[in-house]
């Protein structure tokens, strides 16, 4: 799970710029961890996961983990973002919600 949170929030920090070094992110925090259903150990699960909030240099990704269509737990992790050469907080791209569902989670 904190891989992929991580996965994510390394692509949205991402310049697309190969010349460029990548950020070093960090895991503040996994703020919360919450089970809405029983997991059924034999059923597939899905997780997927999101950008839901970019400060100066952190920034908030939730995930969730969904089991025959509907939820079953969520969870939410903090990055921030620190220069490779300073180990100093860093800048990293902003947040530009777009849908009401963004815009809400933002």
């Amino acid at each position: 799970v904190s891989m992929l949170a991580g996965n994510i929030a390394f692509k949205h920090s991402d310049d697309n710029n190969p010349s460029t070094r990548p950020l070093l992110l960090v895991t503040a925090s996994v703020d919360q961890i919450k089970m809405e259903k029983p997991i059924v150990l034999e059923e597939d699960m899905e997780l997927s996961g999101k950008v839901a909030w970019v400060g100066r240099s952190s920034m908030r990704i939730r995930m969730q983990f969904t089991q025959g269509g509907s939820k079953v737990m969520g969870a939410a992790f903090t990055f921030v973002a620190r220069d490779r050469n300073t180990s100093k907080s860093t800048p990293i791209n902003p947040l530009m919600p777009i849908s009401e569902e963004e815009k809400r989670h933002y």
